[in-house]
């Protein structure tokens, strides 16, 4: 029973406070969203929208839980994409699928693949123990996020413009290195992602 009990040290518990109270909250957007298109014109509409908000809510626990290895894994490639195209400060084209990978890859897989002994014991309380693909998949990206990160240096050097973001990759790769995984992430959560 205690297996998945996951101990966590006091700067780990206010981090994963930072996340819950500041970051998630971002979320509660969807409400307003649904309301600007349209979910709010009447309370047949409102009554679909959250009926369907919450089967899909529901379908998600129960994938994750027959499936959790493959949802973890998607879960985070899906986060990847999500936290990259709100740190790309390109448009559109080759540098902005550049950006959206290595920002949103080092946020996500950054924090498994230097913090790996720290991350495993969450994701195996996420999961039942089946955080192997998750950890696999981070020790395959982040290869190809390094050399991908030397192409961006490049064109960081020739292209002023670039020049901010690189440096924040390069900071939080940094942070990310050496602070506990919830510290970093909390960090990068409630300020850079949440602030954007």
């Amino acid at each position: 029973m205690m297996a998945g009990l996951v101990l966590l040290d006091m700067a780990s518990v206010v981090a994963l406070l930072f996340i819950v109270l500041i970051g998630l909250p971002h979320g509660a957007f969807d409400g307003a969203i649904a309301n600007h298109l349209g979910a709010g014109r009447s309370l047949g509409a409102a009554g679909k929208f959250i009926a369907c908000y919450c089967a899909a809510a529901g379908l998600v626990i129960a994938i994750w839980v027959m499936l959790p290895d493959i949802t973890l894994a998607l879960f985070l490639i899906i986060s990847m994409i999500h936290f990259g195209r709100g740190d790309a400060s390109a448009q559109s084209g080759p540098v902005f699928m550049m950006q959206v990978l290595l920002h949103g890859g080092l946020a996500i897989f950054g924090i498994v693949y230097f913090q790996q002994s720290e991350v495993t014991p969450l994701f195996d309380a996420l999961t039942n123990g089946a955080s192997g693909l998750a950890i696999l998949l981070a020790q395959i990206v982040i290869p190809v996020m390094a050399l991908m990160a030397g192409l961006y240096g490049l064109l960081a050097f020739r292209d002023p413009s670039l020049r901010p973001r690189f440096a924040e990759f390069i900071l939080l790769a940094l942070v990310f290195a050496i602070l506990p995984p919830l510290v970093s992430f909390a960090l990068y959560f409630c300020i850079i992602h949440t602030g954007r």
